[in-house]
């Protein structure tokens, strides 16, 4: 089933929504000083949007816009989420103060990132029985995204936040959403 169109249907529950950073590759380059510098490298993101309710989201056959998906065994969801994975690179100016034996470090700059994959899983009951239906797709989400970041960190913990300029769905094909992530990072020295 779908529900019609205007009808509010990406309600995500924030809580159990996550996502992760592997940065694979990093290089610091300094500015003839070890206090300022520009800071690169390469990585992936594994996102997890969980969604509320009994539902999860599709691309309709004849607009081909992301619309509800509300299945026949909609009362009996246990779990609704959509994956999504990019690779990553940052561009961050950074400046460390000395603290002691260790670093105050901040940084701040652009993050970009190229989709690699993207589905949608839900686990429900029938029978008594758990089951799951797994869909990949394209979703319109954006293939390309960028968005600004900023961290303050102290020895091996971080606190970072980035906000997408990019829109999570390519405009007129979905909804017009902006992520942003908020959290703790842990860069190992």
């Amino acid at each position: 089933m779908v529900l019609p169109a205007g009808q509010d249907f990406m309600d995500l529950n924030t809580g159990r929504s996550w996502n992760w950073t592997v940065n694979v590759v990093d290089y610091g380059f300094g500015f003839g000083t070890d206090k300022f510098g520009l800071v690169t490298g390469l990585g992936f993101e594994f996102i997890n949007y969980y969604f509320d309710g009994q539902n999860s989201i599709m691309k309709d056959t004849v607009t081909r816009e992301i619309v509800n998906f509300v299945p026949d065994y909609a009362s009996n969801i246990t779990k609704s989420k959509m994956n999504i994975a990019y690779i990553t690179t940052p561009l961050l100016l950074e400046w460390q103060i000395p603290a002691g034996k260790n670093r105050i470090h901040f940084s701040a700059g652009v993050i970009g990132g190229l989709k690699l994959w993207s589905y949608t899983k839900i686990k429900y009951k029938e029978s008594g029985s758990k089951q799951k239906a797994k869909n990949k797709s394209d979703y319109n989400l954006s293939p390309l995204r960028w968005g600004v970041t900023a961290r303050v960190g102290y020895k091996d913990i971080n606190i970072f936040a980035n906000y997408y300029m990019t829109p999570l769905f390519q405009p007129d094909r979905g909804p017009e959403l902006y992520p942003f992530s908020i959290g703790l990072a842990f860069v190992p020295n």
